[in-house]
């Protein structure tokens, strides 16, 4: 006579659910930080290196990178605009009789 487990109606997916989260914990928090430090400073390193080499692009490189600041906090602001908009016909839609 085979031995009975007890009946568990979700087990399996309660494994998933926890394989899934180690997975995640593994790469998460710490570790993006430390990736993403650590290419940063590698680019870092790539700029300022250059400027060494050829300090006259300095001022090109600094405006380029103004420029790439104000362009995108123009398409972050766009962005929610439109949001706002969608939303706001949305509402519209599902008020009108």
């Amino acid at each position: 006579m085979p031995i009975s487990r007890p009946i568990r109606p979700f087990a399996q997916l309660r494994q998933l659910i926890h394989t899934v989260t180690e997975k995640l914990w593994l790469f998460s928090g710490w570790t993006w930080v430390a990736a993403g430090s650590l290419v940063g400073f590698e680019v870092f390193e790539i700029i300022f290196t250059s400027f060494a080499l050829a300090p006259e692009l300095l001022p090109v490189v600094l405006v380029a990178m103004a420029l790439a600041y104000v362009w995108r906090e123009r398409l972050a602001s766009f962005r929610q605009h439109l949001r706002i908009r969608r939303r706001a016909a949305r509402v519209a839609r599902h008020a009108a009789p």
